[in-house]
């Protein structure tokens, strides 16, 4: 079985910390650590088939995980994506959020609300059926714009974060007219 260390690209670890602000990244007992000047942190545990991903964690406080994914590349595309999330704001570029609704999800996904604020996403194989990969999200709006970016290619990603549109990936959710709960935010 693959350690967790060695299922993630130690240079796109590398470009997340820099775009979350972090100071030393580090593996320490399995877990990924990378925390910011303002003790802010990100935390990745667990091992491949059950990842953890904490997220902006305060001086260590751990409740329970932003994101646990059953593939190791869902969860650096979660920590990429949101670590660009912060650098896009450093330098005003605007946020690429869409807020849960299952008619702003992209195609190949099942999204599935739990515990009152999260939801489980399921992404589905060619032929439609669910996969075996599966997302649960403490919060669910992070469900819905994980569609744009869980499928991408990692250069897509970084493409997106970097553009004033969000151009691959994002460039349609400006598009999108916002109704009563569905609200898109450039």
């Amino acid at each position: 079985m693959t350690s967790l260390e060695a299922s993630f690209d130690p240079e796109l670890l590398a470009v997340a910390a820099r775009w979350f602000g972090g100071v030393n990244p580090a593996w320490r007992n399995g877990e990924w650590l990378c925390y910011d000047a303002k003790t802010d942190g990100i935390v990745i545990s667990g091992a491949p088939g059950a990842v953890s991903v904490f997220f902006n964690i305060h001086q260590g406080d751990r409740r329970r995980p932003d994101v646990v994914c059953t593939d190791p590349l869902d969860a650096l595309r979660y920590v990429l994506f949101r670590s660009g999330l912060k650098q896009r704001q450093r330098y005003l570029y605007g946020r690429l959020l869409v807020s849960f609704s299952p008619s702003l999800a992209r195609p190949g996904f099942v999204i599935t609300p739990n515990e009152g604020v999260g939801a489980t996403l399921t992404m589905e194989d060619a032929e439609g059926r669910p996969s075996g990969r599966r997302v649960g999200f403490k919060l669910a709006g992070r469900a819905t714009e994980a569609t744009f970016y869980l499928n991408a290619g990692f250069q897509d990603i970084l493409d997106s974060i970097h553009t004033l549109s969000g151009e691959p990936l994002f460039g349609d959710v400006r598009q999108v007219q916002p109704t009563g709960v569905e609200n898109a935010r450039p």
